[in-house]
C-alpha cells in the first residue's frame, strides 16, 4: 500500500521537475530564482548589493574592493534611504500629518529624493527657488512630483517664514538625526550582513556627513566590526577638507559625527572624473562623480598602506575594502 502512495508522490515530483526543467530550457535558469513581489515602489529602498570590483584595484594584493551599489536605489541615489526615514519618523512624531506639505530647496539628489519620497506618500511636495534659477536645473525636480515655487528672497529665510505653519514640514537634513539614524538601522547592518561582520575598511563620502555618521556608529557597536577603519573622502574645496586638512573653523552639519572618522583623504575633480570613466569602462558601472571620487579615494589609501608594508604576509586573509558608491550617473 504504502510503496504505491510512494511511487505515486515520486512520479508526481518527478513530473514537476521535468516541467520546469522544460520551461528553464526555454526561458533560462534564472527562472529558478524568486524574485518577491513588492507591495510599493518604496520596498525598493535600501537592502543594495554589494558588487566585486574585478579590475580596479586588482593591482593592490591582499584586498578585495566591494561597491555598495546605492545607484540601484528608485531615484539613483544614496538619499533615498535617508529621505524615506525622515519622512516615516515625522510622521511618527505628528509633524507629518495627511493633508501635510513638505518644503524643499535646491535642485540636488537630496531634494530629488524627498520630492520622490514625498509624493509617493501622497504629500504635496513644495520646492523653494530663487528666480535666477534655469529652468534646466528644475527639470529633475518636476519630473519627481516637486511643485517649483520662486521666490526673490533667500529660499532658505522663506522656508523659515512657512515652516511657522504647521501645515508645513521641512526635512533640514543637516540637523535632522533622522538621517544618519535611516544608515544606522539600514545601510550599516546590510553591510555587516553580507560579509558576515568581517568589514576590514569602509569609505564613504561627505555630503551631510550622515552616511559615515550612521554606518561608522553601527560598525563601531558590534564585537566583529569594532575594529573597522573608517575613512571619509571629499572634494580639495568641500568643507570638509576645510574641516581636516585645512583645520579651519567651519559649521559642520550637527548630524555629523567626526570622532567615528578615522581619516579624511581629498580629492580633486579630475581624478575623480578619471575613475567615475574606469568604473564604466573597466566594470561597467554607470555611476556619477561622487562615486569616482570615493573609489579614487580608496585606491589612493590602499596603494598607501601597500607601500608601508601591508600585507607583508600575503597568507593572511584578504581585507575587505567596502565602497559607498552615492549615486548614478
Amino acid at each position: 500500500m504504502f510503496d504505491g502512495i510512494s511511487k505515486t508522490i515520486d512520479e508526481f515530483g518527478n513530473g514537476i521537475l521535468t516541467a520546469l526543467n522544460d520551461i528553464q530550457g526555454v526561458f533560462g535558469k534564472e527562472l529558478n530564482v524568486a524574485t518577491p513581489i513588492k507591495d510599493s515602489i518604496l520596498d525598493l529602498v535600501g537592502n543594495t548589493p554589494l558588487i566585486r570590483l574585478n579590475k580596479i584595484g586588482s593591482h593592490i594584493q591582499g584586498i578585495q574592493f566591494y561597491l555598495k551599489a546605492e545607484f540601484q536605489n528608485p531615484t539613483g541615489s544614496l538619499r533615498d534611504r535617508s529621505s524615506l526615514g525622515m519622512i516615516r519618523d515625522a510622521e511618527r512624531r505628528g509633524k507629518l500629518k495627511p493633508g501635510s506639505k513638505i518644503l524643499i530647496t535646491g535642485t540636488g539628489s537630496s531634494s530629488v529624493s524627498i520630492s520622490w519620497a514625498g509624493r509617493t506618500l501622497g504629500y504635496k511636495v513644495i520646492s523653494v527657488l530663487p528666480k535666477s534659477i534655469l529652468a534646466s536645473d528644475t527639470y529633475k525636480l518636476k519630473h519627481y512630483g516637486a511643485e517649483l515655487e520662486y521666490t526673490e528672497i533667500d529660499p532658505l529665510q522663506y522656508i523659515k517664514q512657512k515652516s511657522s505653519d504647521s501645515s508645513f514640514w521641512y526635512p533640514d537634513e543637516t540637523r535632522n538625526m533622522a538621517n544618519p539614524n535611516q544608515h544606522f538601522t539600514t545601510t550599516g547592518p546590510e553591510i555587516y550582513r553580507d560579509l558576515n561582520g568581517r568589514v576590514d575598511y569602509l569609505i564613504t563620502g561627505g555630503g551631510t556627513g550622515a552616511s559615515v555618521t550612521g554606518i561608522g556608529r553601527f560598525l563601531r557597536s558590534m564585537k566583529e566590526s569594532r575594529t573597522t577603519k573608517i575613512l571619509l573622502s571629499g572634494f580639495e574645496n568641500s568643507l570638509f577638507h576645510e574641516h581636516f586638512v585645512q583645520k579651519k573653523k567651519v559649521q559642520l552639519p550637527e548630524i555629523f559625527d567626526p570622532s567615528v572618522v578615522d581619516e579624511f583623504l581629498s580629492i580633486n575633480k579630475e581624478v575623480a572624473i578619471h575613475y567615475q570613466s574606469d568604473l564604466m569602462e573597466k566594470e561597467g558601472l554607470p555611476v556619477g562623480i561622487t562615486t569616482g571620487m570615493i573609489v579614487a579615494a580608496a585606491i589612493s589609501f590602499a596603494e598607501r598602506i601597500q607601500h608601508d608594508g601591508f600585507p607583508a604576509d600575503l597568507n593572511k586573509e584578504i581585507k575587505n575594502f567596502i565602497i559607498l558608491s552615492p549615486d548614478r550617473e
